[in-house]
């Protein structure tokens, strides 16, 4: 029997993928970071430079052991924030008091026009999109916050958080919850997103996935599955 459910979920798939684009049979998601938007550096100088905190925060930067921690935690491979700032205030407790700020600089980014205008025309065109980010759930309602207008345009997110048990890409539980928390079994999911990693594992699930590398990538290959962007 599960070798039954097995194929007709791949046969379901295919089925799926094999279907003309257009959409009612596809949707796209979308990456947030370096896909939807980019970080703003001079926003985040100044609020590091006007944070009561900056001195706490210049300290542990010029610590080479901390970055090194730093690195380890969130450099190597996607954690979420709640597990991965849980881990570094472990060994450096005055970190807790920075949470804010830390929070702050990490949501000073700026959007991309280029992806904001793809939405915007795939969702004039009747396409479903939505978003999957391996940002966790305390920052992402910071996010909210302060770019509330960017999350309303997509019709779902999924997101790193303790619902999910922080499950993240490039893991293929997370896209199988993907799939499952927007009932999308019987769809062709375009994904895009900037690392390498999570589109191979995307494509072993039954994505598209498209590389972000420029929007001219991205069109051209739209364009080779005959979904036109005017």
């Amino acid at each position: 029997m599960k070798h039954f459910i097995l194929v007709a979920t791949c046969l379901s798939l295919l089925s799926a993928q094999q279907a003309a684009a257009n959409p009612s049979t596809t949707v796209f998601a979308f990456d947030l970071h370096h896909v939807v938007v980019k970080p703003n550096l001079w926003e985040r100088a100044k609020i590091l430079l006007k944070s009561p905190d900056r001195w706490t925060l210049l300290q542990h930067a010029l610590n080479p052991i901390f970055l090194f921690d730093l690195y380890r935690v969130f450099g190597q491979q996607s954690r979420a924030y709640e597990r991965g700032m849980a881990e570094l205030h472990h060994k450096y407790p005055k970190l807790k008091k920075v949470d804010g700020t830390i929070a702050e600089m990490a949501n000073a980014q700026c959007p991309i026009p280029e992806t904001m205008q793809l939405i915007e025309q795939l969702k004039t065109q009747g396409y479903k999109v939505y978003l999957l980010s391996n940002i966790g759930e305390h920052w992402f309602d910071k996010f909210k916050e302060k770019f509330g207008n960017i999350v309303a345009l997509f019709d779902g997110c999924a997101i790193c958080e303790r619902l999910n048990g922080y499950m993240q890409k490039p893991s293929l539980a997370m896209y199988k919850n993907f799939r499952n928390k927007f009932g999308l079994w019987d769809k062709k999911i375009i994904f895009l997103d900037d690392l390498k990693s999570n589109i191979k594992s995307a494509n072993a699930m039954g994505f598209h996935g498209i590389h972000f590398k420029s929007m001219n990538d991205v069109l051209t290959e739209l364009t080779s599955i005959n979904i036109m962007i005017p």
